[in-house]
């Protein structure tokens, strides 16, 4: 048996008489220690630390089934239920074992079989090849690829996932706020204004008017899918810039609007779907006077799918293909929408439709109130038109009919350096959400 040595100074034990594996004695300090063997079977006491240790073992046949215990304590694992399990996980054959093998290895299988779906889902969506971590299919503001990799089973990133459109890069919608045509108008006005919108019930149109900043307030660029005017727009990784078919010089973005920033009335409105891009390009060569015309081989108006859309040149591979003759215009992004929901006809339009007008409605008031509604208005969807001279709205190609679908009443971007000759305004066009036409005119 061992018995203590009433010694204060701690140290390692005082005597070592009996040092086979499993034996234990108690050292200067009061502490237990256990003799057993390392990795290369070199034999050494080892403090054995634990709470519930607080009498010494007084045999070194119990410290050989006790031996386990002790040490499982001191990590606060489960101890044994018999002593011939606690001798058999004590020995130290089984110890030298354990140490030898290394904790990774145990572990990978666990991790493997965890992302094993993950990641056949994400080669089944064409984003990971064979011995490559599986990333998020969605994309960042400025079109890049999103790098996350740890991924729900979708194959998205925590924050794709919860934003829900993750094949578009901007799809942070853009707020919509109200304009009251009553907010700064008197009583007497206000009256006149009962009447006018009594008077033109029938054709009253809910319009949303795009705000963009002053040209002061304009960024330096913002998102390459954002909805703007002017700037770098989106083109596939497969097409250069479009080239004027007229004058054969390149083309300048217009504007681009984002559908997936758009609210759910917007889109309704449009009815271009959800997702993708509208685009308007136009001939960047000063001189060139063809897009004067509906379908003019000098503009390009298209839709851009969610699929492409995936696939993109970077800014700076855009910038470099304009020559030193055409450089785009100044970048405007859009930064908010605001709804007027009683937009009457204008121009030529307004005065058709007020030839049998009530008597009582002043046609000088018409007028001005419907010029007052188009100050500082640039981009308008949905709507009335502004006609500057006569009205002409064109025909479907395919079948004739007149186009009278609504889709962006353009301005003159003075933000953007845009002008449509004179002070004029472009109209898009759409029938029966198939086809697009952009006419522009002068004042």
């Amino acid at each position: 048996m061992l018995t203590a040595i009433p010694q204060k100074r701690p140290g390692p034990p005082l005597s070592a008489a009996s040092s086979e594996l499993g034996s234990v004695m108690r050292g200067n300090d009061g502490s237990v220690y256990i003799c057993q063997a390392n990795k290369n079977g070199v034999q050494s006491w080892k403090r054995a630390d634990g709470e519930d240790v607080t009498h010494i073992l007084s045999c070194e046949e119990e410290a050989r089934e006790r031996y386990y215990e002790i040490k499982a304590v001191g990590k606060g694992k489960a101890a044994p239920k018999t002593a011939k399990g606690a001798a058999k996980k004590a020995s130290p054959e089984r110890e030298i074992e354990r140490e030898r093998q290394p904790m990774p290895a145990r572990k990978a299988p666990r991790k493997a079989a965890m992302k094993a779906p993950r990641k056949v889902a994400a080669a089944a969506a064409g984003r990971v090849s064979e011995g490559e971590r599986p990333v998020c299919r969605g994309l960042k503001r400025n079109g890049d690829p999103c790098t996350q990799t740890k991924l729900n089973d979708a194959g998205l990133c925590r924050f794709h996932a919860g934003k829900g459109t993750p094949d578009t890069v901007s799809d942070t919608r853009l707020p919509v706020s109200f304009k009251d045509p009553y907010a700064n108008a008197n009583p007497e006005q206000a009256k006149e204004l009962d009447g006018l919108y009594e008077y033109l019930s029938d054709h009253l149109r809910t319009a949303y008017d795009l705000d963009l900043p002053e040209r002061a307030d304009c960024p330096v660029e913002c998102g390459l899918l954002d909805s703007k005017a002017g700037g770098i727009g989106f083109l596939h990784k497969n097409e250069g810039v479009p080239v004027c078919g007229e004058c054969f010089s390149h083309m300048v973005l217009a504007v681009q609007i984002n559908l997936a920033q758009l609210s759910e009335e917007v889109t309704d409105l449009l009815g271009l779907g959800e997702e993708g891009l509208l685009q308007l390009y136009i001939c960047g060569a000063n001189n060139c006077c063809a897009n004067w015309d509906p379908f003019s081989s000098s503009e390009l108006l298209r839709v851009v799918s969610p699929e492409h859309m995936r696939q993109h040149r970077q800014r700076a591979e855009i910038v470099a293909m304009y020559n030193t003759d055409v450089s785009p215009h100044t970048e405007c992004a859009v930064q908010r929408i605001i709804k007027r929901p009683n937009d009457f006809p204008k121009g030529a339009e307004l005065r058709e439709l007020t030839r049998d007008k009530p008597t009582d409605i002043d046609e000088e008031y018409i007028w001005e109130e419907s010029q007052g509604v188009l100050e500082g208005v640039q981009i308008t969807i949905g709507g009335w038109f502004e006609w500057i001279q006569h009205v002409m709205y064109p025909h479907c190609p395919k079948c004739g009919e007149r186009m009278t679908g609504t889709v962006l009443n353009i301005g003159s971007l003075m933000q953007t350096g845009l002008e449509w000759d004179d002070c004029g305004t472009a109209q898009i066009y759409q029938y029966q959400y198939q086809v697009l036409a952009m006419v522009h005119a002068g004042g």
